[in-house]
């Protein structure tokens, strides 16, 4: 299920803020009372993207889940269509509960209404930590950087030794 929603909020500054937000995720549903928070929560993995209406940075991010194991290696683990053109220029991995890991992504995408999902990465440095709770670095040598409006990109965990909670974030520029 994937919701989009627009909606215009105060910051505690009191100046308004024009925000997005997409979320996928295996499966999202709300009864009576409860937050978006508690719901999101019960899934596995989902993804989120957030961005102003101005040209600044994106943040697109994939949560995982293993509800209190280490999340199994494989994927794709959600998908998440990107509305808009971009350049990834940096990737950040996170241990979200503090748990040391050694811990490896690729991220794959593919064309609206395409073939099969192929690697952004190829021989370059995929995202990781490395016996520790976070790393971040700049692409390096992917075999591009680029998102088209309409991609759909796909989180693949090739290693994991210790992550219960892990996050991918790329922070992308909009094109």
């Amino acid at each position: 299920m994937t919701r989009n929603t627009h909606d215009r909020v105060h910051d505690h500054h009191g100046s308004d803020l024009d925000t997005n937000i997409i979320i996928s995720g295996d499966s999202l549903a709300t009864s009576s009372g409860e937050s978006l928070h508690d719901a999101i929560g019960d899934i596995e993995s989902w993804a989120l993207a957030s961005f102003s209406g101005g040209g600044g940075p994106v943040a697109i991010a994939f949560v995982f889940d293993g509800d209190g194991t280490a999340i199994p290696t494989g994927g794709p683990k959600c998908v998440l269509a990107i509305p808009f053109a971009c350049a990834v220029t940096e990737w950040q991995v996170e241990s979200a509960d503090g748990i040391s890991t050694t811990t490896t992504f690729d991220v794959k995408k593919r064309a609206y209404g395409g073939g099969a999902a192929a690697s952004m990465i190829g021989a370059g440095t995929k995202p990781f930590i490395s016996a520790g709770t976070e790393n971040k670095a700049a692409p390096s040598s992917w075999t591009t950087t680029a998102i088209s409006a309409g991609d759909k990109l796909y989180p693949h965990l090739d290693a994991n030794n210790n992550g219960e909670l892990l996050t991918l974030t790329l922070t992308v520029t909009r094109a």
